[in-house]
């Protein structure tokens, strides 16, 4: 029994490994669910978006906060976005009226009454929209296989832009940059016109731009996240998936795992911090005083980020 105890005290001491914790004063909505997507409205963090995906055809729904994950009302008339939608896997809501949803299978659809109808938008030829972003006025929709869309009239028409036949996953729009991450490909990197390959060590989940810190860039990939470096890309928690990342106002990392909850690292890639354990987080958003983690199966988790933190 002695030598028991020494090796799980000696386990449990492991540098590096940060044990997992619980954040007082959180909350946990829609449960049960698989959130598919997640989308917060820039300038109001009270204004909440998400994407459902289930099994049975005519259950891709989304749903909406006003009150900053409170009460929650289903979208487009309380129904699906389309009879056979069964994966709402992109939202965003540029403004209080326009709201974006992006489904595998059945393309884009845009609603311009702040979700009570959603009306498919035929000027995108994908029928599987990754993710959407918003900067300004500039709207981006990614595609499994066909590249990044770009509008500037509120949804009404859509550009391609490229880069084409790269297996996109997220998009990851800052300032005048743009950054498409893929399952296929690593990362690209649209500085202008023209796409750049930044990236092909591994399969890439999503990217974080830190502006702040001259567009520092981290990566959740397949097998561990990954900080670009002077010296090139250093890796950290190796043997790991990650589906989100993003860089906290104090210039820390988060990182949702697929498979064990979410990660807080320090700019060097140093783990300080693990949360909701066991979860599967696909999703990160912080907006004011909070983080919004969406999972696979476990629904939203609204997390103050004082919490959060070290």
């Amino acid at each position: 029994m002695y030598r028991l105890i020494l090796i799980c005290l000696s386990l449990c001491m492991v540098p590096g490994l940060a044990p997992a914790q619980t954040v007082p004063e959180s909350r946990h909505v829609l449960k049960g669910r698989i959130i598919r997507a997640l989308a917060l409205e820039p300038g109001d963090p009270n204004h909440i978006l998400v994407g459902q995906k289930a099994r049975k055809p005519g259950s891709g729904l989304v749903f909406k906060s006003l009150d900053g994950g409170k009460t929650w009302r289903t979208q487009n008339a309380n129904a699906a976005l389309s009879p056979a939608a069964t994966d709402v896997q992109a939202v965003a809501a540029a403004s209080k009226s326009l709201l974006l949803a992006g489904t595998w299978k059945q393309g884009l659809f845009v609603s311009t009454n702040g979700g009570g109808k959603f009306q498919p938008v035929r000027a995108v030829p994908s029928n599987d929209i990754r993710d959407l972003a918003v900067s300004g006025t500039t709207l981006y929709a990614a595609s499994s296989q066909k590249g990044v869309f770009q509008s500037n009239d509120k949804g009404k028409t859509w550009t391609a832009i490229g880069p084409a036949r790269a297996a996109l996953w997220s998009i990851t729009a800052a300032g005048s940059r743009l950054y498409a991450s893929s399952l296929r490909s690593g990362v690209f990197e649209r500085n202008g016109e023209a796409w750049t390959a930044i990236f092909d060590q591994d399969k890439v989940y999503a990217t974080a731009v830190n502006e702040s810190a001259g567009n520092s860039l981290a990566l959740a990939a397949e097998t561990g996240i990954y900080i670009r470096k002077k010296e090139g890309w250093q890796k950290a928690i190796t043997g790991e998936t990650f589906a989100d990342i993003l860089f906290s106002p104090t210039g820390l990392l988060i990182a949702g795992s697929w498979e064990n909850g979410l990660v807080v690292l320090s700019p060097d890639g140093r783990l300080l911090k693990r949360l909701l354990a066991g979860k599967s987080v696909i999703h990160l958003h912080i907006s004011g005083t909070r983080l919004f983690a969406a999972t696979w199966g476990d629904g939203l988790h609204i997390l103050p980020l004082k919490g959060v933190l070290p």
